[in-house]
């Protein structure tokens, strides 16, 4: 089977660019036999930074259409059967592009094939079919280029319900996988776990707990949620005579400069501080955009993710997934499908946009040690292997079809 895939790879690097990416290196075969797969790549990329995607810029319609006219010449020469897309989330200037590529490009296919990674879109055309004639417009043009499509890969359950509106042909839930970040987890990390806790837990410490974010740094993954609910978490702590104390490392780069700006301002408040005495060190540590060096260290010395997310398109973040390879336990929202990702029995879940809930979140994860458990939940689910076997699949299944 001949696939197109109209997607764009890192730059810049987030988690749909990322699984694209692992898509196109590992699920294809080098020398594919009859009836296996074969992928030809439109690098379909418009914005040059993070800062710059879903942004508007009259240069970005000449990129697209570039991209739309070497569709068109792979189709012509290749003759590939099936058109690989991504769509976007319910942005008007990635939404408007998506239109264009759907009336322009995907009508030469016989087989088209959405990779839902963002979800919000089947809501916002639910409710757009009852506000102004606008986006009653929007909503209707959008319903109509994107129902009843061959194949629509979904990340979880709360992604098959949000594109029902579309009437897909068929849905596959297909989670997402990465390679093996932590190979000696069970040689080296899981003893270094049990180890740590056991001495932050020892009589006569000062147990500090370490609390990780690790995401782009804006308000609607949580981050100032993770720094109000630590500060409210050591203040219980402080009241209750007890030594522990919770720090968090935001590991992410900023976006926006006003919400950068407030952040600074926000880990210099008292609140912040790990004692009381002056001078004493702030219980949020900034550690900006790190690479993967400097991640994998923080992956291995933290003891466990906050991601207290309320990001409108909110996925299966990659963040995630690597904190459970590496065996950490994660404090997630319940939001979107973020309870999903990991069984119920291991969730650590507080309410999104609620601080409180959170730090009350944060006091029960001090005393988790299902270290292997979690580390299992990466292996069975998310990893490359399980991924790249169950797009194969899917794709294969409706070349046969």
């Amino acid at each position: 089977m001949k696939v197109l895939v109209f997607a764009h790879t890192p730059p810049p690097h987030h988690g749909q660019s990322y699984m694209v990416q692992l898509m196109l290196e590992n699920v294809a075969k080098p020398a594919p036999a009859p009836g296996e797969l074969v992928f030809y790549h439109v690098n379909a990329r418009l914005s040059g930074g993070m800062d710059d995607v879903g942004s508007w810029r009259a240069g970005k319609l000449f990129v697209l259409f570039g991209h739309i006219l070497q569709a068109w010449r792979l189709r012509w020469k290749y003759a590939p059967a099936a058109f690989y897309y991504v769509p976007a989330p319910a942005k008007r200037s990635a939404l408007y592009r998506d239109w264009l590529v759907l009336l322009l490009a995907a009508p030469l296919f016989r087989v088209r094939i959405f990779h839902w990674h963002a979800i919000g879109l089947g809501q916002w055309v639910a409710e757009g079919a009852k506000q102004g004639l606008l986006r009653r417009c929007e909503a209707w043009i959008t319903r109509r280029l994107f129902s009843g499509k061959e194949l629509s890969l979904v990340l979880n359950e709360q992604g098959c319900r949000d594109i029902e509106i579309f009437s897909p042909r068929r849905i596959e839930l297909v989670s997402n996988g990465i390679p093996d970040p932590c190979p000696d987890f069970d040689s080296a990390l899981l003893p270094e776990r049990l180890a740590r806790w056991k001495t932050r837990t020892g009589p006569g410490k000062t147990p500090l707990f370490e609390l990780l974010y690790l995401a782009h740094a804006t308000r609607t993954k949580g981050l100032f949620d993770a720094v109000d609910a630590v500060a409210l978490a050591n203040a219980r702590f402080a009241a209750e005579k007890s030594p522990v104390r919770m720090r968090l490392t935001v590991a992410g780069a900023f976006v926006d400069r006003d919400e950068e700006t407030a952040f600074q301002a926000r880990i210099r408040q008292a609140d912040l501080a790990l004692a009381a005495e002056p001078g004493a060190a702030c219980a949020v540590v900034y550690a900006g955009y790190v690479g993967p060096r400097e991640k994998d260290r923080l992956l291995r010395n933290c003891d466990a993710l906050c991601f207290a997310s309320y990001f409108p398109n909110e996925g299966q973040p990659v963040s995630i997934i690597e904190a459970l390879a590496y065996g950490m336990p994660v404090l997630l929202s319940r939001w979107r499908g973020l309870p999903e990702m990991v069984p119920s029995a291991l969730a650590h879940l507080a309410d999104f946009r609620d601080p409180a809930s959170l730090a009350r979140a944060m006091g029960i994860i001090l005393a988790e040690t299902r270290f292997q458990e979690y580390r299992n939940c990466y292996l069975e689910r998310y990893s490359l292997a399980a991924h790249c076997r169950h797009i194969r699949q899917a794709f294969l299944s409706v070349d046969s079809a």
